[in-house]
């Protein structure tokens, strides 16, 4: 998994997508507590992937979200509260994702499986007891997961994958899909998300996750320019200026309090406050800084400002990081599969440990697109969905 593929669902949620369209009605996608009937699609236009298009703000339960507002801050959380997810997948990876995802307090969420429960889910699935053997795992666990969370519209759909997540018209309702397992092929899987990163309305960010035993695989497409305000996610640093002195003509060297060190790193942006003295400083505009040291660094005065132009300096002040939003373009599903760039290490004693965990999964999902293509079902055998089981004759 590349560094830049790690993100939160709940974050990814709240930036959501451009764009909306209708799919025709079913009767086989429910909706729990709901309405049965789908959306039309003047409303699904109107109420669809961009939630910004409501120039009202909209209302915050700040006891019921306290927490998460003080992460999070009020435009993620009105974002997120009125996002969409597709969830596929409602084994023991997907009602776990489910299940945070409901309580962080989207608008809806559906979740689509076209597997029955067997005693094989019952060991990773909490919400799947004897009881609903034989029937849908989404099915099966959708009122328990609307219990979770009244508040938060839970659908339903057992179609195939065909008819939802190789759909263009039915993805686009979503502001994020989300793969979790066993409910489509590999190839399947690409073409899902070549639909979302090309999607007409602006790319739907998509996840892909899995799990095998004691070893998972996550991949994620925000689409090929997907804006990041943060970075990080840290409170900006800030340090105490010592002095403020004249390099050239456009740079100066400032130096910080001898007990504190800097952590500003080359290339980023700081601003001046409380400057003494050089007051032309405290003007708010972002200055990027060079050859940082724990005690020092270098400021370039940008524009048409000349050191000439300052003060003397006095006394004081405080520089502060000021982060600077970027893009980021994500590779697709077909890219990264044969390309998947730098792996988030683990465990620094093995590092070829992640790059044999992707060949392994790769070479798991080749047979068990064979045993698909053989005629075996989806969430058939002993392993379930053509994998083979623990033990057992891989060939059988």
């Amino acid at each position: 998994m590349s560094k830049r593929d790690r993100t939160s669902l709940s974050s990814l949620a709240a930036e959501g997508a451009g764009g909306a369209s209708s799919s025709p009605p079913t009767t086989e996608a429910k909706r729990t507590k709901k309405n049965t009937t789908k959306p039309d699609a003047e409303n699904m236009a109107a109420n669809g992937n961009n939630s910004d298009n409501n120039n009202e703000p909209m209302e915050l339960d700040e006891d019921l979200h306290s927490r998460q507002l003080a992460v999070y801050g009020r435009d993620a959380m009105r974002k997120l509260a009125q996002a969409k997810v597709l969830i596929s997948g409602m084994n023991g990876l997907g009602i776990e994702v489910a299940k945070n995802v409901s309580l962080a307090g989207v608008s809806a969420i559906t979740i689509h499986d076209t597997i029955d429960t067997d005693y094989k889910h019952l060991s990773s699935q909490f919400y799947l007891t004897e009881a609903n053997i034989g029937t849908n795992r989404a099915a099966a666990c959708a009122e328990k997961l609307q219990d979770l969370n009244p508040s938060v519209e839970i659908n339903v759909d057992t179609r195939p994958a065909e008819q939802t997540l190789l759909d263009a018209a039915f993805l686009s309702q979503f502001n994020v899909v989300v793969l979790a397992g066993d409910t489509c092929t590999a190839e399947q899987a690409v073409q899902c998300d070549n639909i979302c990163h090309n999607a007409a309305g602006g790319s739907i960010p998509f996840i892909k996750a899995e799990t095998r035993g004691v070893f998972g695989t996550i991949f994620t497409d925000f689409g090929p320019t997907f804006h990041v305000s943060d970075a990080d996610g840290e409170l900006p640093h800030t340090g105490i200026v010592a002095s403020i002195s004249e390099m050239d003509e456009t740079t100066v060297i400032v130096t910080n309090v001898d007990d504190e060190r800097l952590e500003f790193e080359d290339g980023e942006f700081v601003t001046f406050s409380e400057v003494k003295g050089m007051t032309q400083l405290n003007d708010g505009v972002a200055r990027k800084v060079k050859n940082c040291k724990p005690h020092s660094f270098e400021a370039e005065l940008g524009g048409s400002m000349k050191c000439s132009d300052l003060s003397p300096y006095e006394s004081g002040g405080l520089v502060t990081q000021a982060k600077q939003p970027k893009t980021v373009s994500f590779k697709t599903l077909a890219a990264a599969t044969n390309d998947p760039g730098e792996f988030l290490l683990c465990d620094f004693a093995k590092f070829t440990r992640p790059a044999l965990l992707h060949l392994a999964f790769l070479a798991l999902d080749s047979y068990r697109s064979q045993r698909l293509a053989a005629g075996e079902a989806m969430g058939g055998g002993a392993a379930g969905g053509g994998l083979p089981a623990p033990g057992g004759d891989a060939g059988g």
